[in-house]
């Protein structure tokens, strides 16, 4: 029975592992701008805590794709313009703070 029980969990275990690796970071920037850094942790909390059952995964992962998508074109801006941008950002998101505090994710 032990031996079922290990050979029936083991790849649930890898295959759960493994959708995680697979995972896009988005909170890993070339950003030196801690308005952005804060911004992107904090949609990456909510990618991660949100409950919504009408998202699947698949759907969460298409929206990392493009916050990333998102990074990427704003290589080219100045320091000044990036925080501008992520403040606006950040100030919009506290309009939800309260659902946002109620699944763990903090502006902070």
């Amino acid at each position: 029975m032990k031996k079922c029980a290990i050979f029936t969990i083991l790849p649930l275990v890898l295959l759960i592992a493994g959708c995680g690796w697979n995972k896009i970071d988005i909170t890993d920037t070339e950003f030196d701008v801690e308005s952005c850094n804060k911004y992107f942790e904090l949609v990456d909390c909510i990618f991660e805590k949100d409950t919504d059952e009408s998202y699947s995964e698949e759907m969460r992962d298409e929206l990392r794709q493009e916050v990333k998508d998102m990074q990427d074109s704003r290589k080219n801006y100045s320091d000044e313009e990036l925080d501008n941008m992520c403040s606006s950002e950040l100030e919009v998101l506290k309009w939800i703070e309260s659902n946002l505090n109620e699944i763990g994710c903090y502006i902070k």
